[in-house]
């Protein structure tokens, strides 16, 4: 009886969330509000707040509280500082014109190709190598947010395939140092290398061709039902003082992440490796001009990228991360399921760090897709 009365509370909360998430209501206090209610619903029913690993403050309301702060310690300090670094970094290199550069660059050769679907092809392929090197699902998507994003907008791709193409690499498993493919080679009780390259690799080359050709007549479908009309930004409308080879900034972090990755130099967490990029990109703004305050300024412009990002973002997680728990104390979810869904969810669909991320947020279709790619 008393697990009816729990699964019945915690399909009105649900319920309730989604609907003012979908009247459009902020969604991060949407899901603080809702996941406070389902915590004391649960404490009240007997149930422990905090983790096995935490220890309690000896009061059930307190530990509400605590369990809070556990989340705003652990994902703003390293997921969280993760994505604010990401999203300040392509903010500097906007400021600074690499950006526009890259697309000034990008848009000659180009302009040869007629179909934009067939660029979002070629960038998904792109997309999908990065996973060789980022592991991390989270840490793929927000770096290709960040790099792949604003160059697929400005050759004409749509901002919802855009997206698209930036969050699906998630769904494929290319790296054999993955902990998905460590795990499942130690329960196939299979060597490590004959399980990453006999087994997974096949499966992971055969849904990769098939998603491309999926997203080619999907993404095309949407375009043409929304009524999108692809444009290539005009190369002419773009001014920049920034010399040709700021197009490679931009790309650091990619570069960073292919050498540091252990084996052809140390290996660095990806936060150390956008501190680098960050620090190389200031310097020769130095160079440039030798004028340290237009330097300092335009870093203020990164810190202001990172800050979004923390109020659009990485709260979001935490709100997610307060509301898991208590849907999974009502037999509701898996905390780790519910939590990666919400994160991806506004992860690839944010306004917060990236300017290009406007309008993306709107397009219910790629949004209904997102979802369904990572409950898949």
């Amino acid at each position: 009886m008393l697990t009816v009365i729990e699964l019945l509370i915690g399909v009105v909360v649900i319920v309730g969330v989604a609907r003012y998430i979908i009247k459009g209501y902020s969604a991060t206090g949407v899901l603080f509000v809702g996941g406070l209610v389902l915590l004391i619903i649960s404490a009240l029913m007997g149930h422990k707040v905090l983790p096995a690993s935490e220890t309690s403050t000896g009061y059930t309301a307190t530990d509400i509280v605590e369990y809070i702060k556990i989340l705003l310690m652990s994902r703003g300090g390293d997921l969280g500082m993760m994505i604010m670094m990401l999203c300040g970094f392509a903010a500097y290199m906007t400021h600074i014109g690499a950006n526009d550069m890259v697309v000034k660059l990008a848009s000659k050769p180009l302009q040869y190709i007629n179909s934009p679907y067939l660029l979002m092809i070629a960038a998904y392929f792109v997309a999908c190598l990065m996973s060789l090197a980022v592991s991390s699902a989270t840490g793929l998507g927000v770096l290709l947010m960040a790099t792949l994003f604003p160059v697929m907008v400005n050759v004409g791709i749509s901002r919802g395939a855009a997206a698209a193409i930036c969050a699906s690499p998630a769904a494929i498993i290319l790296s054999p140092t993955s902990g998905d493919v460590v795990l499942a080679a130690k329960a196939a009780e299979m060597p490590l290398i004959d399980f990453a390259f006999k087994t997974t690799l096949p499966i992971s080359i055969a849904a990769i061709i098939g998603m491309a050709i999926a997203h080619f007549f999907w993404q095309r479908y949407l375009d043409k039902k929304e009524n999108i009309s692809h444009e290539m930004l005009d190369v002419a409308e773009i001014t920049t003082t920034a010399p040709a080879f700021y197009a490679l900034l931009p790309f650091t972090p990619i570069i960073g992440v292919l050498i540091f990755d252990g084996k052809w130099g140390p290996q660095l967490h990806i936060i150390t490796i956008l501190v680098i990029c960050m620090l190389l990109a200031a310097v020769l703004e130095f160079v440039r001009g030798f004028n340290t305050q237009n330097v300092f300024s335009g870093l203020e412009v990164a810190y202001r990228g990172m800050a979004d990002a923390f109020a659009g973002v990485v709260m979001l997680l935490v709100a997610a991360g307060v509301f898991a728990p208590g849907a999974e104390h009502h037999w509701l979810y898996p905390k780790s399921d519910l939590d990666c869904h919400f994160f991806w969810l506004r992860q690839h669909y944010s306004d917060a760090g990236l300017s290009d991320f406007n309008h993306a947020g709107r397009d219910d279709h790629r949004f209904r897709q997102c979802a369904f790619l990572r409950l898949c």
